[in-house]
């Protein structure tokens, strides 16, 4: 039960963040405290934002849906989510302190390091 639940509010986390990038990417790029310097911007925001997000969604409803193992997408969180905390923590330790973060990257920190545990808990309650 556990890992379907994290299953399935990793895929409606990532769809969701998917289609804000995918359809309006200097918004979003602006929440994340990041500027888009035009067509080519508005491209990498729409391809490392939407589109890898949306891979993650398919690979949590490939699982839920019995397409794919469910350790996989346990793994695929775990990278990306270990990703993003490993790289927010190196962050802060060479920023010193939150200072200077916004409230959307403050929230992320805590978004990503417990989307991670979950990852992996789920994946270490697999049978």
């Amino acid at each position: 039960m556990f890992g379907s639940v994290t299953l399935v509010i990793s895929a409606a986390f990532f769809l969701l963040s998917a289609g804000a990038a995918a359809t309006a990417p200097e918004r979003f790029a602006g929440l994340l405290g990041l500027q888009t310097a035009g067509a080519s911007g508005r491209n990498e925001v729409r391809a490392q934002y939407a589109g890898i997000f949306l891979m993650i969604t398919l690979a949590c409803i490939a699982a839920l849906a019995g397409y794919a193992p469910r350790q996989a997408a346990f793994i695929v969180l775990m990278v990306a989510l270990g990703g993003c905390t490993a790289g927010r923590l190196a962050s802060l330790i060479a920023d010193r302190g939150f200072g200077g973060y916004n409230g959307v990257i403050r929230t992320l920190f805590a978004v990503d390091t417990l989307g991670f545990a979950a990852a992996t808990a789920g994946l270490l309650t697999v049978s």
